[in-house]
Order: C-alpha cells, then structure tokens, then sequence
C-alpha cells in the first residue's frame, strides 16, 4: 500500500505541479510531509486530473480539479465520504490554473473517493471518468 501511494504522490507532483496547483495542494509549514490520505487520478483520456489532500493539522481538506486541455469541456472532481458527495469544476480549457475547493470537512479516519471526469458543460453527462479511493 505505501509504495502504490508513494508512486501516485510522486506523479501526481508533477502532474499538479504543471497545472499550477502546488501551491493550492501542499502549503509549506512546519510538517510539510505528504499527509496520510492524499489521492490523485486522472481522466481515462488524461484531460483532467483532480486531486485530494487530507491536510491532518488543519480543519479543512483540499480537493481540486484542473482541465489539461482545450477541448471545450471541463474537468469535474467529484469527492464522496459519509453518504455526502461534493464537486469542483474546472472549465478553463488548459489554461495552467486549477480550481480547489476548501469548505469540506472529512472527519479523521473516513474512506473518501475520489472521482475525475470530463462534462460538456456544468450538467453534461460524464465522460471518460476514473476513480481512486482511500482506506480512512
């Protein structure tokens, strides 16, 4: 489990590193670690990438989505925990700025999921989508 989380964490670096989003994903403090429960994926045609981080030491966790390309459709990130689901949209077309969302609280040791998708649109149907999920 640790060397497969380990491989995603060190992709998923650069992939969110080339959309912008490092900044977003790892705020530098005085445990600036990769946190017990930080999960990536990427659309099945890799147009889009939305990311997790359970930042342990704060209230708040982090999930983003970011658009890698100019396709007309936006990458949705879709988090669910608890029986409570959540997005994030990101429509800017490969324009190297992801979108995060900060307002949502998963309490500690929850199994989260975490799906990726392409929409033509806020409501279009959900195209080319992959899932990662988290043991809590």
């Amino acid at each position: 489990m640790f060397t497969k989380l380990k491989r995603r964490t060190v992709t998923v670096s650069a992939a969110v590193a080339a959309c912008g989003a490092a900044t977003v994903l790892f705020a530098a403090g005085p445990a600036a670690a990769v946190p017990a429960n930080y999960i990536t994926v990427k659309t099945t045609n890799n147009g889009g990438l939305s990311a997790f981080n359970d930042q342990r030491d704060a209230s708040k966790e982090i999930f983003n989505a970011c658009d890698h390309t100019s396709d007309g459709m936006r990458a949705v990130g879709i988090l669910k925990f608890s029986g409570r689901t959540y997005e994030v949209h990101d429509a800017g077309g490969a324009d190297g700025n992801c979108v995060a969302r900060t307002d949502v609280n998963v309490p500690e040791g929850t199994a989260v999921t975490l799906t990726v998708c392409l929409r033509d649109g806020a409501n279009g149907a959900n195209q080319y989508c992959r899932t990662a999920s988290s043991r809590g």
